[in-house]
């Protein structure tokens, strides 16, 4: 069994990305060791950074034992084999067959209904006139859904009883009809997708999805706060000017933030300068969170309030992603 720092999977926005939604699933439903890497699609370094990690340039991608995973149903298909008990495919053969054969079919189809309706869980939208192709491939979905059930009709609310990679896969789908307020037009069709919304999983992710969209500054900062990797590194730079007669008392409070703030958890370093009344320090934090939990410290807070009042001139903060470090240092004969 991989330990949890192997298991590592990249992902896009929860709102939006539907294929990382159903990889999501199976690996939260087998409850594997999971460590999530966030890079939300409308930030200028989604296309080199997804392409740093993910052979195919494409979310989900799972890192499992140095190697990669870069296809939903392999990554599915993964969590079943390495978590048997998570029962992620019906135990008779009969089943089974029939589960993985509608599992490859929602993989490779559905495009038009996927276009047509595109993710996007915390909206409530008109549903939009559908083509032929997707109002094909939605009747095409309601039918899969009739048939399992079909199957399974007193084992579990779910296609096959019990939850599977089905499930997880036809969970983006039951989040578009929520979206666009559309409904199958039989009652067993409309109690599975209400027994799949209400899933702890699909809502544990929805919940995600909405907190995405309530925070303005997910898309320029790369994903949720806290949710950093072990390679992430953020940057407050703080650029100042005293005022005049502001230079009293100064010093002490600047050694007093920078004691506090390397008793911060997630502090990783300091560094400072100034030149008369102008000076830039620079704190390093290990995530957006760390930054967000030093920005609120009661006692930063006041040293905040008394630099406006009686320290500053001027200042500006700017909070940078550190994507690239190097350094070098002169060695000196002893």
């Amino acid at each position: 069994m991989s330990d949890a720092a192997s298991w590592v999977l990249l992902l896009a926005d929860k709102n939006r990305s539907s294929w990382s939604m159903s990889a999501w699933l199976a690996l939260r439903h087998a409850r594997a060791p999971l460590r999530e890497e966030m890079l939300a699609f409308a930030t200028p370094q989604w296309r080199a950074r997804v392409r740093e990690r993910s052979p195919s340039g494409r979310v989900p991608a799972l890192l499992v034992d140095g190697a990669w995973l870069w296809e939903t149903l392999a990554i599915c298909e993964l969590a079943a084999e390495r978590f048997p008990d998570a029962r992620l495919w019906p135990e008779a053969p009969r089943d089974r067959a029939l589960a993985r054969s509608v599992a490859t079919e929602m993989v490779t189809g559905g495009a038009a209904l996927r276009r047509d309706l595109s993710m996007d869980i915390a909206a409530r939208l008109p549903a939009p006139p559908l083509g032929p192709d997707a109002a094909a491939d939605l009747s095409r979905t309601f039918e899969l859904w009739r048939t399992c059930r079909g199957r399974a009709a007193e084992a579990g609310p779910y296609l096959f009883g019990h939850f599977t990679v089905v499930d997880a896969l036809s969970a983006p789908a039951a989040t578009r009809l929520r979206t666009y307020g559309l409904e199958a037009d039989d009652d067993v069709t409309r109690a599975y997708v209400a027994a799949l919304l209400a899933h702890p999983d699909v809502t544990a992710w929805c919940a995600d999805a909405a907190r995405e969209t309530e925070d303005p500054s997910f898309t320029t900062r790369g994903g949720l706060a806290g949710a950093g990797t072990a390679e992430e590194q953020w940057a407050v730079i703080f650029s100042s000017e005293l005022s005049a007669g502001g230079a009293a008392g100064y010093a002490e409070t600047a050694a007093r933030m920078e004691e506090l703030a390397r008793a911060r958890p997630g502090f990783l370093g300091f560094e400072s300068v100034r030149d008369g009344a102008r000076g830039i320090s620079i704190s390093y934090w290990a995530s957006l969170a760390a930054v967000a939990a030093w920005k609120a410290d009661p006692e930063h807070l006041r040293a905040q309030r008394l630099g406006v009042e009686r320290f500053y001139e001027r200042y500006q903060v700017r909070v940078a992603s550190v994507e690239r470090s190097y350094a070098h240092e002169r060695k000196h004969a002893t």
